[in-house]
């Protein structure tokens, strides 16, 4: 660690020795232009660094086209239990994929709500300019999850993450101004 100096916050010492990403090559490509970032990047990429002190860490990074975060998850979950002597993963791979075509015409089974415009029309994070939203990093420690758990539902078991998410979401809505009645998304 001390070879990278202060790696808890952005901009990371040396990063690009450890992380693939060529979109730097394609900096010069029109904004918005997203099939350039998806054509000739890996599915899936994975790197193992092993420190001096004899720890280790895994970074990975994968095709949003090919996989979301649960399916990341599961994945890593399953790669965990056959590198410590599994047989076969929990959670068995799913080969169907004949599930995903698309039917014709399609009928939808139920009403999808999340597609609509929220009823006070657009979303405040949408219509704010990016000059007036800020990036502000920050850790939550040991002290500031316990203080998280102390707020929230009295006898229910909610994770780490949950608890985080939930605060960072609470502070967006807070941060974005809207009003106690409004539909947020």
């Amino acid at each position: 660690m001390d070879d990278l100096g202060d790696v808890r916050y952005p901009p990371f010492p040396r990063s690009e020795e450890f992380v693939y990403d060529d979109h730097v090559y394609m900096a010069n490509l029109p904004p918005g232009l997203l099939l350039p970032e998806i054509i000739g990047q890996p599915l899936l990429y994975v790197q193992v660094t092993r420190f001096t002190c004899g720890g280790f860490i895994v970074g990975t990074r994968t095709c949003h086209c090919l996989t979301d975060g649960s399916g990341v998850a599961q994945f890593l979950k399953s790669v965990g239990e056959l590198a410590r002597g599994a047989d076969s993963p929990s959670v068995p791979p799913v080969w169907s994929r004949d599930i995903f075509n698309a039917r014709e015409p399609p009928c939808p089974f139920f009403p999808h709500p999340e597609f609509q415009e929220p009823a006070g029309g657009h979303d405040r994070l949408m219509s704010t300019p990016p000059h007036e939203l800020a990036r502000v990093e920050f850790s939550f420690g040991p002290e500031a999850i316990a203080a998280l758990h102390s707020r929230a539902a009295l006898g229910k078991k909610v994770s780490r993450f949950d608890l985080v998410a939930a605060c960072l979401w609470r502070s967006r809505t807070a941060a974005l101004g809207y009003a106690p009645g409004d539909e947020v998304r």
